[in-house]
């Protein structure tokens, strides 16, 4: 009896022809899976500094100012002279994604953290269109949402 022990070369082959498949048919939901969490990630990131900003402004007793200038959301003492920056979060921290804001810069009460004349939108887009909102209501409420055509992860509909 002759007993051979390991691979055959034909076995290794079609071993990598598989792994070969199947890697190049999972490749490219692996690749929209990253682009999601990415932008889940910078979403999240952005929500917490709007939140940041609006307890540091009731807890110092003094108006901040929340502002997106090139691709960086900044945080800082407006009656600071010159102005105290307390934070800055850049997008550039997150591959390809991209921030757009409206109702910016946006001056938060002392007394409330309620912003000042409206609220504000920062809009966060991936490059294959998918989007998310953090929005700051008149009233303060910051919440996050991604519109209906567009869905992504969890949140609600805008």
């Amino acid at each position: 009896m002759n007993r051979s022990r390991g691979v055959t070369l034909i076995e290794l082959l079609v071993t990598i022809i598989v792994l070969a498949i199947l890697t190049t048919i999972a490749f490219p939901g692996f690749r929209n899976l990253a682009e999601r969490r990415r932008l889940i990630n910078a979403t999240e990131a952005i929500y917490a500094e709007v939140q940041f900003a609006r307890s540091e402004a009731v807890k110092r007793s003094r108006s901040l100012t929340v502002n997106v200038a090139d691709s960086c959301l900044t945080i800082a003492e407006a009656s600071a002279s010159p102005a105290l920056l307390l934070t800055s979060t850049c997008i550039a921290l997150f591959p390809a994604i991209s921030l757009a804001a409206t109702g910016m810069p946006m001056a938060l009460d002392p007394v409330r953290g309620i912003p000042s004349p409206t609220g504000g939108t920062l809009v966060l887009t991936s490059p294959s269109g998918l989007e998310t909102r953090v929005i700051v209501s008149r009233f303060g409420r910051v919440r996050i949402c991604s519109p209906a055509t567009k869905k992504v992860g969890g949140y609600p509909s805008c």
